[in-house]
Formats: C-alpha cells, structure tokens, sequence
C-alpha cells in the first residue's frame, strides 16, 4: 500500500511543479498585481531595478515620516531645528575655572523628567555662552515630541567624555520652567558642580 502511495506521489510531482512554473511571474516584469479580494495594484518595486527606483522608495518613505504637501527635503529642513535652541552660560563660580577638555551634553527630556532621553546632542567646549541647537538628528526615540508639548532641557559639562558616567567635578543645569516644542532663545545656567 504504502508502495503505490509513493508511485502516485510521484507520478504526479511533475504536474505540480510545472503549474507552478506556469503561473509565476516576476515581481519586476509583473504590469499590475490581482489580489484576492479582486482590486488591481500595482507591482512592488524591487532594488534590482537600480538607484533611480531606490531614491524614489526612500523619496516615498521619507515623505510619510515627515508629510509635506509640496517637497519632502523642505519638510527635514523644517524639521531639523524643531525640538528647542539657546544658550549655554557659566554661573559666577564657574567662570573662575578652566573647562578645557571637557565635553558638554545636552538632553532634552519629557516634562515630568521621567524616562529615557528624547534628544541629546554632543558639543565641544568653546568660548561660553555657548549655542546650541536640538532637532530630528538627535533624536534618541523613533517617536518626535508632540508639537507645542512641554520639555525639560538639561546641559552637562562632563568631565571624562562618557555620557553614561556622572563624575564629581561635573557641572550641571537644567531649564528653571518647562519649554515648548520649537522654543528658541532658551537659556540654561551650568551653575550646579556635581560632589
């Protein structure tokens, strides 16, 4: 019994594979694609179709990341300084010492200061008050602040470089208030010496 399940098995192997060669056809050369519930789209574009269809695919998807009506570019543009912008300042203390060789970290945070950061940027010390600027590139959550939401804005002046370490001789300041998504001219006083 089992012998002649085998034959039939294999009588019919032929069969099914050349139906399967009969209806297959390549996503790249396919004009449209029927799908089972009977509406018409069109062919998925591979990678094998060259750079040209690449831009367009990565055109596509940066424009639903960031939805602009008349141009994509324009959009990351717009929203590349679109956290918070300002200034770095010394307290009085501070201003007595040499910060030469350290690193400053700025992190924006919710404002309830809970959680992960949302943004933080590396600067190089230079002459204070520093500028500084926060936007979509320093972005550590694939979620962007809700417009007009409340953020907190911390600056650090590190001493070793590592930002997972917080070191005595660190100097330290945080936004007095919360600030709005898009503030600019936001002013943070690094007064505060970590002990």
């Amino acid at each position: 019994m089992k012998y002649k399940t085998i034959v039939s098995l294999l009588a019919i192997l032929p069969f099914l594979s050349a139906c399967q060669d009969h209806h297959f056809v390549p996503m790249e050369k396919a004009d449209t694609i029927k799908l089972p519930t009977g509406q018409v789209a069109a062919p998925a574009r591979s990678f094998a179709e060259g750079p040209t269809a690449q831009k367009q695919v990565m055109a596509e998807a940066t424009a639903k990341r960031y939805p602009n009506p008349t141009n994509p570019e324009t959009a990351i543009k717009e929203q590349a300084h679109a956290i918070v912008e300002g200034s770095l300042e010394l307290g009085p203390d501070q201003k007595k010492r040499d910060f030469k060789g350290f690193t400053i970290y700025v992190i924006v945070r919710g404002q309830n200061l809970q959680g992960p950061p949302l943004a933080a940027a590396r600067l190089d010390v230079t002459k204070f008050p520093i500028e500084f600027k926060i936007g979509m590139g320093d972005m550590m959550t694939d979620v962007p602040p809700v417009p007009k939401s409340k953020l907190m804005v911390e600056a650090r002046l590190d001493r070793d470089g590592d930002p997972m370490t917080k070191e005595k001789g660190d100097v330290w300041g945080i936004t007095l208030d919360p600030v709005s998504v898009g503030a600019k001219n936001v002013k943070i006083i690094l007064s505060q010496d970590r002990k």
